[in-house]
């Protein structure tokens, strides 16, 4: 919902200052053309930080997820593809790890392929599940403004912290980031 929108200013900022979380790790959702040797299909998409399937606890079934060096300004040119896309698109071809398929005009290479049943957290609200991920690459010596909130924040509760502490975290982080004139303050509590 409304609540988990973050720029990156403020996704960047709880990963780093968020001892009661792990992977925090916002993420884009988006579209995508793919072109190419097939007919040019339109599909659902996310830019995604390289820990987004650590902290969902999901591995692709053939391949493998982003590495963090993936995951860098200009390093980003891997492509993560659904159960659904690899068997329509692609015949369910094993062969196509490690290949190029054209994606929004860019030529990026195929490292892994999701387990058919793998939603993302939006994905229980659309008619169409995500179907593939691309690194969301942040620049983090360019993150943009504090107001530009463009991603949707997920994470985890470190083991041995509680919920509890995880929300009390992010509150005290809100209300420094408010302090300091980063993000204004919301009636509601929400970033």
């Amino acid at each position: 919902g409304g609540a988990t929108w973050l720029s990156g200013q403020e996704g960047v900022g709880l990963r780093r200052e968020g001892a009661s979380s792990e992977h925090v790790a916002p993420y884009s959702a988006t579209t995508a053309n793919l072109t190419g040797e097939h007919e040019p299909e339109r599909v659902t998409a996310a830019a995604v930080t390289a820990n987004i399937f650590d902290a969902l606890e999901v591995t692709p079934i053939h391949g493998r997820a982003f590495s963090a060096a993936e995951d860098a300004p200009g390093s980003d040119d891997v492509v993560v593809i659904g159960h659904g896309l690899w068997q329509r698109r692609y015949g369910g071809r094993i062969d196509l790890l490690g290949t190029r398929i054209d994606v929004n005009g860019r030529s990026r290479t195929v490292i892994g392929i999701m387990d058919p049943e793998f939603r993302m957290p939006l994905d229980y609200r659309e008619a169409r599940p995500t179907e593939l991920w691309t690194p969301l690459a942040l620049d983090l010596a360019d993150l943009g403004g504090w107001g530009d909130r463009f991603l949707i924040g997920i994470g985890r509760v470190r083991p041995g912290a509680t919920a509890e502490a995880a929300t009390a975290e992010i509150e005290r982080l809100r209300r420094q980031w408010v302090a300091a004139a980063h993000i204004r303050d919301d009636p509601e509590g929400r970033f």
